[in-house]
């Protein structure tokens, strides 16, 4: 048997799995949170032999159930009745697999044919109950693993989550759920008390499914030169590692992309041009939500980040995305990638238009601008390249109290933020006066980061 069709080695996600699965052996629902391409798939399959779970707990008081919705068909409305039914379906295929008691798995497959001469969703429910009651009165913990749980978490109605939850109260500690999703859940879908309550079962147990340990990652390399029948080359795959910042899906695109073409390796630019490598980053990309891609931006050009910024941190270091201390987004291809995305670079003037930031070549402001300073710089910012005319600047910075304002109050804020941009009335790097006319803020030199 070669490498390539070997089982994973036991040591696979260890560090993860090594907190995750006592978590759930003692009663406490989990959920594990990946970008696209991290492995969820991998990690599926692996949780499924029977192997893996002896090395956390007996499997054969302990169930793993896959509960897999991929093939589920939805109607205009999400289906009660084709969840619940699915989930008892998997139920029995696992007594099934398991070798049950004949008397229970007839009983079960019983329940199992009314239920689908009858389709309904509330007996559907009530049939999962007491499917569900009867294997744990033998002593079973069941453990429910969804994948893509997202799919069912945007698409069904509240009720389906306060039936999970009510599911799990009446069998607490002897049903769990696991979760697979690309994001925590309360990021994908506006909060309500029912989703609330089903939340609240995993708050405190929310895991990151983030790239491979050095380890996970020199096996997955292996196996993939193994696949290929090619002898394992050490420097590259050195490389492919390095570049990749080892997260899976882009790991594997790397290694793919040098085995390929072995001359790019040490060549970051080129590498980044493969189609297969660029869709890898893409696919993380446009994982993450606005308000993360805006943060990422403004750590591949470099630039400090607030306090304020620490929500999407936090939701970014889950998955590894964002790393160490002070933050570094995971990978230099990524980060490369980031960049191309945004155009940033840390000369001249960059604006965060959410948290009322300026950053001036790559630094903060020393004193931040006073409220109308900062609204005066956003809006020549948002007219970069162009003159604005004094009128209409005061305008948009007092509305219909413009006309009592007086010019030397504008003068004043002009004088105020040159100041700022370390700049005088003979020096004029940014703000250009055009006299008799108004006011240009030079386009090259400014970067909204609300893009």
């Amino acid at each position: 048997m070669s490498h390539a069709d070997q089982p994973l080695p036991l040591s696979y996600r260890a560090e993860l799995l090594s907190r995750v699965l006592p978590m759930l052996q003692a009663g406490e629902s989990c959920s594990l949170v990946g970008p696209s391409g991290v492995g969820k798939s991998n990690l599926v399959r692996f949780l499924m032999r029977l192997d893996v779970q002896a090395q956390y707990w007996n499997p054969e008081h302990t169930w793993m159930v896959l509960i897999d919705t991929h093939g589920l068909v939805f109607g205009e409305q999400p289906d009660e009745f084709a969840i619940a039914e699915l989930i008892i379906h998997r139920l029995i295929v696992e007594a099934e697999r398991r070798g049950s008691d004949p008397e229970l798995l007839s009983w079960a497959s019983e329940l199992h044919a009314r239920l689908c001469a009858q389709p309904s969703a509330h007996l559907a429910l009530r049939s999962l109950e007491r499917l569900c009651l009867r294997l744990c009165a033998t002593g079973i913990q069941l453990v429910l693993m969804f994948d893509q749980f997202e799919d069912l978490w945007k698409r069904s109605p509240d009720r389906f989550f306060l039936n999970l939850r009510y599911l799990r109260d009446q069998l607490k500690y002897r049903l769990v759920y696991l979760l697979m999703t690309r994001a925590p859940l309360p990021t994908l879908r506006e909060n309500a008390p029912a989703t609330e309550a089903f939340w609240e079962l995993f708050g405190a147990h929310t895991y990151g499914l983030g790239v491979y340990s050095i380890a996970d990652a020199r096996e997955m390399v292996a196996r993939m030169a193994a696949r290929r029948g090619i002898p394992l080359d050490a420097p590259l795959a050195d490389y492919a590692l390095a570049q990749s910042g080892q997260h899976p899906g882009l790991l594997r695109a790397v290694f793919w992309a040098l085995c390929e073409h072995p001359e790019l390796t040490g060549h970051d630019a080129e590498l980044l041009s493969v189609s297969a490598v660029t869709a890898e980053c893409a696919k993380l990309w446009q994982s993450c939500s606005v308000d993360e891609q805006h943060y990422m931006r403004i750590l591949a050009a470099g630039l400090p980040l607030h306090q304020a910024h620490a929500p999407a941190l936090d939701q970014l270091r889950l998955t590894s995305l964002v790393q160490g201390d002070p933050p570094t987004l995971f990978a230099p291809l990524f980060r490369a990638y980031v960049l191309h995305q945004s155009g940033f670079n840390a000369a001249g003037v960059l604006i965060d238009a959410r948290l009322r930031q300026v950053w001036l070549d790559g630094q903060p402001l020393e004193k931040p601008l006073a409220p109308l300073e900062f609204d005066l710089l956003l809006y020549l910012a948002r007219h970069a390249g162009t003159v604005c005319r004094r009128d209409d600047i005061m305008q948009a910075l007092y509305g219909e109290e413009a006309y009592n304002a007086g010019d030397d109050r504008l003068d004043t804020l002009l004088r105020r933020v040159r100041e700022a941009l370390n700049e005088s009335g003979r020096t004029q790097r940014y703000l250009i006066t055009h006299r008799g006319v108004g006011v240009q803020l030079m386009q090259a030199r400014v970067q909204l980061a609300d893009r």
